[in-house]
């Protein structure tokens, strides 16, 4: 199946370049005391979830980190 770049959809051969990497690893640095034990972590689309042992989940937007959602 070939790609349409006007309809927004591209067959997955399209899309592959193996000069770029599949992922990018950078250092994330938090500025604020958790006062829970750290129990899971992820990230996508520049999204950083943290569970903590609490019960607490701290969602994290790292193109604004200072905006923390917590629920």
């Amino acid at each position: 199946m070939a790609g349409n770049p006007a309809s927004g959809y591209a067959a997955a051969q399209d899309l592959h370049d193996a000069s770029l990497p599949i992922f990018n690893l950078e250092k994330v640095e938090l500025r604020f005391a958790i006062s829970s034990d750290l129990v899971a972590a992820q990230v996508a689309n520049n999204v950083l979830v943290l569970a903590l042992s609490t019960g607490r989940v701290l969602r994290i937007d790292l193109d604004s980190p200072s905006d923390i959602d917590g629920a």
